[in-house]
């Protein structure tokens, strides 16, 4: 049985089901978690925030393929000035997961001090 609960968007602590622990959505951009599911990899969690997007499919390449594409996008066509992205992936034992993104990623020219910054775990 599943139950829906709503948090204000305000929160920026999320609890994650099965995993037991807290997210800190301050600190991350996006988190994927990857898990075999009735003999197939799956994903079990995604989260994205201002400026990553990810897109996870539902059919790529042939049916018997057991590899998650997450396709991974930025708003405004890039990395611009002041971005800092952080991003966690967790794959399980035995699953196969391909990242890349629908074109080349620019990242553009930082305006005064500003710095971009791009982390993936």
């Amino acid at each position: 049985r599943q139950a829906t609960v709503k948090l204000p968007l305000s929160s920026c602590r999320w609890y994650v089901w099965g995993v037991a622990r807290w997210i800190d959505m301050d600190v991350e951009t996006g988190s994927i978690e990857v898990a075999k599911i009735r003999g197939k990899s799956t994903v079990v969690r995604c989260f994205s925030k201002y400026p990553m997007k990810f897109l996870v499919p539902n059919k790529v390449g042939t049916c018997d393929s057991d590899s998650v594409w997450i396709y991974s996008l930025t708003y405004g066509g890039g990395i611009v000035s002041g971005d800092s992205i952080s991003c966690n992936f967790t794959i399980g034992d035995e699953c196969t997961a391909v990242l890349t993104t629908q074109s080349s990623t620019k990242v553009y020219k930082s305006v005064g001090s500003k710095c971009s910054s791009q982390n993936f775990e």
